[in-house]
């Protein structure tokens, strides 16, 4: 699969986004899998919301190597999911990738750090542009620290140290989306906790949260922060409800979370005038293809993964269509 782990799409170009930011801030159709619902509206039937939602999902039968999960929540409460094609089931795991950055984000907004400090306060090693690059500038891609992905043999297992070394010679770009923001604020949580990351955040993030979900790299790129979460659907979609009622972190994390999110917020990105309401997304490519969508006005959220970069369904941004779905 190709190692890209950054934004399949981009409703707002995301490098048009970051210039405003530096202005602002410097299948099978068997029910077994599917989880009974309750209506959203008199008009529209769960039946057929369940039927159209089914129907993004129509090419894959039980016998495709590979498939697609999904699942839709209201009030932090899922009412539909549903597995298709392959072996999957809807408590399969997978890498969500570039979507686990908003787990990342958390973890430095629960530290509650001064995001005015320099990174190489954190982060040792790096040149001498990390004494004036800020942890904010890092949350929100305004770095223009050069993505590790573009540096790094892949032919080759690395992990988060040698993406560190390999940003040790390199200069500063323009701002644009790259991971090693993120794999770095990986470290500053290292640094500051003294605990792997992975341990940190499943004990600080996870638990409270109620998930089974995991740090875990797989395959050569061992890094983490920018992704290798590991979780379902079903629980992405019941972690929504942070964004409206928090309760892992203060009760004002919010205000941190949707700084500059129009731009690129903290591991997440609004789009104030979308129609179905005020829309925050993400999604991310790597084990799998992952799209993450809610509306926090209506306390609704969907997200899907499918296993193949590929295949038709993951070439669409499958939960922005379950949100018209159980939106309307």
């Amino acid at each position: 699969m190709t190692a890209t782990r950054g934004l399949r799409r981009k409703r707002l170009p995301l490098a048009v986004a970051l210039l405003l930011l530096v202005a602002g801030c410097g299948g099978d159709d068997d029910d077994d899998d599917a989880t009974p619902t309750t209506p959203t509206s008199p008009s529209t039937s769960v039946d057929d919301r369940v039927r159209r939602s089914r129907e993004l999902f129509a090419g894959l039968g039980d016998d495709d190597p590979h498939g697609c999960t999904a699942a839709v929540s209201r009030d932090g409460e899922v009412v539909w999911a549903e597995a298709f094609g392959g072996d999957l089931t809807v408590d399969t795991p997978v890498d969500i990738a570039s979507t686990s950055k908003q787990f990342t984000a958390t973890a430095v907004l629960l530290l509650e750090l001064d995001l005015e400090s320099a990174l190489s306060e954190y982060v040792d090693g790096l040149p001498e542009w990390a004494d004036h690059v800020t942890l904010r500038s890092v949350m929100h891609m305004q770095s223009g620290i050069p993505d590790y992905l573009g540096i790094l043999d892949d032919d080759e297992t690395t992990t988060n140290e040698d993406a560190v070394a390999a940003l040790a010679d390199v200069e500063l770009e323009e701002p644009d989306y790259s991971n090693s923001n993120y794999v770095l604020l990986a470290e500053v949580v290292e640094a500051v906790t003294g605990e792997p990351f992975p341990t940190w955040v499943a004990a600080n993030v996870f638990e409270p949260a109620g998930f089974d979900a995991v740090v875990e790299p797989v395959g050569p790129y061992q890094q983490y922060g920018d992704g290798s979460v590991r979780t379902t659907p079903s629980e992405l979609v019941e972690w929504a409800s942070q964004y409206w009622s928090p309760t892992v972190g203060p009760p004002d994390i919010n205000d941190r979370r949707l700084e500059n999110a129009e731009a690129y917020g903290a591991g997440i990105i609004l789009e104030p005038d979308d129609p179905l309401g005020p829309l925050l997304w993400h999604d991310g490519a790597w084990d799998a293809i992952t799209t993450f969508d809610l509306l926090p006005e209506s306390r609704l959220a969907a997200a899907a993964t499918c296993t193949d970069e590929d295949m038709p369904e993951a070439e669409e941004d499958n939960a922005y269509r379950l949100l018209e779905i159980w939106s309307a």
